[in-house]
C-alpha cells in the first residue's frame, strides 16, 4: 500500500499539473482521473475488482484527520489557476499579464474584467478562478487616494470588508 500511495502522489497526481496550471479541467474529467486513482488504490490485481473501503473524498483528507492526503483534483486545479490570477495581478509587467491585458482588460484590472466575446479557453479558466482571489483580497490603504470607500474591500477583519451603509456623499468616494 505504501508503494501505491507514493505512485499515486508522485506520478498519477503530478502528470496533469502542467495542464491544470493553464486550463480549468471539467469536473467530469477530474472525477474520471480520481476514479482511476481510486481503482488503483483499492485493487491489487488488474483482473480482480477491489473493495472500496472508503470514499475518495475521505482519502483526500489530510493524514492527521484520518485521510491519505491525496489531492482533490478539481479544487487543486482551481487553486493553480487562482495562483496564475494572483501572479498576473501582482506582476503586471510579466509577458502573460501584458498579453492578457492587451486582449481582454485594457481599461480595467483583472478582477473586474469581463469575459468578453470569443474568449480563449485560458481566459475563461482565469475568469472562473478570479472569485477565489477576490474573496480573500484586502487593500493596503496607504494614502487612500485610489481606494473607493463603497466598492473596494478596504476594511480590516473577517467578513465582507466593505462599507455596508448607503452612499451618503458621492463626491467623497476615496478613503483619503
Amino acid at each position: 500500500m505504501g508503494g501505491n500511495e507514493v505512485f499515486i502522489k508522485s506520478v498519477l497526481q503530478a502528470i496533469p499539473i502542467y495542464v491544470m496550471q493553464c486550463f480549468l479541467l471539467s469536473k467530469s474529467l477530474c472525477r474520471t482521473l480520481e476514479d482511476i486513482m481510486n481503482k488503483f488504490w483499492w485493487t491489487s490485481n488488474k483482473a480482480v475488482k477491489g473493495i472500496h473501503w472508503s470514499r475518495w473524498e475521505q482519502l483526500c483528507k489530510p493524514k492527521c484527520i484520518g485521510g491519505m492526503g491525496f489531492k482533490d483534483l478539481y479544487l487543486f486545479n482551481k487553486m493553480l489557476i487562482a495562483k496564475q490570477v494572483w501572479r498576473i495581478s501582482s506582476q503586471p509587467n510579466c509577458f502573460s499579464a501584458r498579453v492578457l491585458k492587451a486582449r481582454y482588460y485594457l481599461f480595467t484590472d483583472i478582477l473586474s474584467a469581463k469575459v468578453g466575446s470569443y474568449p480563449s479557453f485560458t481566459w475563461r479558466s482565469i475568469c472562473s478562478a478570479r472569485e477565489l482571489i477576490a474573496d480573500g483580497l484586502l487593500w493596503r490603504v496607504g494614502n487612500g487616494a485610489s481606494i473607493n470607500i463603497w466598492d473596494d474591500p478596504w476594511l480590516p477583519g473577517r467578513g465582507n470588508s466593505r462599507v455596508l451603509a448607503q452612499k451618503i456623499m458621492p463626491n467623497w468616494t476615496t478613503v483619503n
